[in-house]
C-alpha cells in the first residue's frame, strides 16, 4: 500500500485522501491489486475513524467485502472494537455484510457477543435477525460465544431478544461437542463456586439428602444424557399404553360364559375382526360406560404426553418428518382401534380431550403471555407479529 495512503487512513486524513485520488485516480484500484492483504478500509475501521470510512466506501464500496491476511472484514473489525457509527455506515451500503462469515466462520455478531457490544448487538439483530442462527465452524451459536467469553450481559440481551421473537429453541441448540448454551453456563457457575473437598469429607453420612442425589441437576447432569433418558422412558410409556389401546391385557380375553355371550353381543355390531374380540370383551368386563371410558381417557393422556415428549426431544433431529409422520400413523392406528370398541359421543370427546390436554398445557400459557403483553402495549401492534414472532423491532433496552 502507498505509504501515504496508509498514513491517510492511520489518522483518519480525508483530505490527503481526495488529494492522492486527484493526483492518482486509480491509487485505491492500485492497492486493492498489489496489496490485497488489507485495504485502507480495514485500517479505518481498526482505529475508528468514521469520516475517512464513509468517504472510502464512497469511492471503493467493494472494500468493504474485502477481508484482510487475517480473515477479518472491516464489518467484523468495527463489531469487534464497538465502533456502532462505522457499523451502521457499512449496513446502509450491504445489509448482507452482517451475515458473511470469514475467520472460523464467525460474522459480525459473534465478534459482537465476544467482545460484549451491546450496541452492535442490537443494531445487528434489528437489521439482520436472521444473523442469530449462524453458527461457526465449532458449531458454536452467538450465545456460546457470550458465555465462554464472559460476557453475560450480552448473554441476557440475546436471551431477551430471542425470548421476544419467539426463537427461544437456539438455547437447546449444541456445539460441535454438543454443549448447549444451558450446560455452558452450568459448567461456569460450577466453576465458580466448587466445593472444596475436605467440606465434602466432613459432612457425616445421617445429612447426606439421597432423594436430591437422584434429582436432576444442572450443574451435574448432562443435557444430553437427560434428554436420551427422557426419550427412553417416553418410549416406554408410549409402548405401554398404544398396546392397552390396541390390544387390552390377556385377562380380559379370559371371560366367564356370560361375559363371552354379551362381548358376541358386541362384536357383532360393529367391532373389526382383528381386535374387535378383545375390545368388546374390555367394555364388557369394564362393566359400564364411565368406566370404560375412563378407561381410555386415562390410556390416552398417558399415550399423547409420552408421543408429545418425545417430538419435542427429537426437534431439529435428522429424519425428523419421517418421525413425525410415523408418530402420525401410530395415533391415527390408536385412534381406530379406539373407535372399535363401541361407540358413544362421551367416550370421543373425553378421548379427544386427553390426546390434546399435553399440547393444551404447553402451548397456551405461552399464548396467553403473548396476548398479554400485546394487551398491555400503548401502541397497536400487529397481534400476529406477537404470536408468530415476525416483526423484529430491535432490542427494547
Amino acid at each position: 500500500m502507498d505509504p501515504r495512503l496508509f498514513e491517510a487512513a492511520l489518522t483518519g486524513n480525508v483530505g490527503a485522501l481526495l488529494q492522492l485520488l486527484q493526483e492518482n485516480p486509480l491509487i485505491l484500484a492500485d492497492a486493492a491489486l498489489l496489496y490485497p492483504d488489507e485495504t485502507p478500509l480495514h485500517v479505518a475501521s481498526k482505529v475508528g475513524h468514521f469520516d475517512f470510512v464513509r468517504e472510502m466506501i464512497r469511492q471503493k464500496p467493494e472494500f468493504a467485502r474485502e477481508m484482510n491476511k487475517d480473515g477479518f472484514r472491516p464489518m467484523d473489525i468495527a463489531s469487534a472494537n464497538g465502533y456502532s457509527e462505522i457499523v451502521r455506515e457499512l449496513l446502509m451500503v450491504d445489509k448482507d455484510l452482517c451475515r458473511l462469515k470469514g475467520r472460523d466462520r464467525r460474522t459480525p455478531l459473534h465478534y459482537a457477543a465476544m467482545k460484549g457490544r451491546i450496541e452492535i448487538i442490537d443494531e445487528l439483530l434489528s437489521t439482520c435477525p436472521d444473523s442469530a442462527k449462524d453458527v461457526t465452524a465449532r458449531g458454536e451459536t452467538a450465545l456460546h460465544l457470550a458465555v465462554k467469553n464472559n460476557q453475560f450481559e450480552a448473554f441476557q440481551i440475546l436471551v431477551q431478544w430471542l425470548e421476544q421473537h419467539n426463537m427461544e429453541e437456539l438455547l437447546n441448540w449444541g456445539d460441535q461437542k454438543g454443549n448447549t448454551v444451558l450446560h455452558l453456563v452450568a459448567s461456569r457457575h460450577q466453576q465458580e463456586v466448587p466445593m472444596k473437598p475436605t467440606e465434602q469429607e466432613l459432612q457425616p453420612e445421617s445429612s447426606k439428602d439421597w432423594f436430591k442425589y437422584f434429582q436432576f441437576q444442572v450443574n451435574r447432569d448432562s443435557p444430553s444424557n437427560t434428554r436420551s433418558t427422557l426419550l427412553v422412558v417416553a418410549a416406554l410409556i408410549a409402548t405401554v399404553t398404544f398396546q392397552a389401546g390396541v390390544n387390552p391385557p390377556s385377562g380380559f380375553l379370559n371371560l366367564k360364559e356370560e361375559t363371552q355371550s354379551s362381548s358376541r353381543s358386541t362384536n357383532s355390531t360393529r367391532v373389526g375382526p382383528a381386535v374387535g374380540y378383545g375390545l368388546a370383551a374390555l367394555s364388557a368386563v369394564l362393566g359400564s360406560q364411565a368406566e370404560s371410558s375412563m378407561f381410555l381417557f386415562w390410556n390416552t393422556l398417558g399415550l399423547s404426553a409420552s408421543v408429545s415428549i418425545i417430538a419435542y426431544l427429537t426437534t431439529r433431529f435428522p429424519f425428523q418428518m419421517e418421525l413425525l409422520i410415523s408418530i402420525i400413523s401410530m395415533m391415527f392406528t390408536y385412534g381406530c382401534s379406539i373407535a372399535s370398541i363401541s361407540s358413544g359421543g362421551l367416550k370421543y370427546t373425553l378421548v379427544g380431550i386427553a390426546a390434546f390436554i399435553p399440547y393444551l398445557l404447553r402451548w397456551v400459557p405461552r399464548w396467553g403471555k403473548r396476548f398479554w403483553e400485546w394487551w398491555r402495549r400503548p401502541s397497536g401492534m400487529d397481534i400476529g407479529a406477537i404470536f408468530l414472532g415476525n416483526s423484529f423491532p430491535g432490542i427494547q433496552k
